[in-house]
């Protein structure tokens, strides 16, 4: 689970650059301040992270290790599996939708 959060941690990094915001971080994770911070520390001690200018960055390293990973290659900030919505078989307003395997009310 940690190393899913880390690799959520580098791409927030890589998308925002300089303009983090801890804060949003943490509501975004939904995740403690001290377990991001711990997170971040190891990000750092694996040199994935920096701290330049007073500021967190992601390092090369850090961006070889976005595109290495499968969940960079599966997102890449990009819509997937597009093929899963049809958009030209939209339903009317008035149409009932029933969702498949619908077989009975709970």
């Amino acid at each position: 689970m940690d190393e899913y959060r880390k690799i959520l941690i580098l791409q927030y990094f890589y998308d925002v650059k300089e303009k983090y915001d801890i804060n949003e971080l943490i509501r975004k994770m939904g995740i403690n301040i001290e377990i991001l911070f711990g997170l971040i520390d190891e990000l750092i001690e694996s040199q994935l992270l920096i701290y330049q200018d007073f500021l967190l960055k992601i390092t090369e390293e850090g961006t070889k290790n976005l595109t290495n990973n499968e969940i960079y290659s599966l997102y890449g900030n990009k819509i997937i599996n597009n093929n899963f919505i049809d958009v030209n078989n939209k339903l009317n307003v008035q149409d009932i939708y029933i969702p498949k395997r619908f077989t009975k009310k709970i």
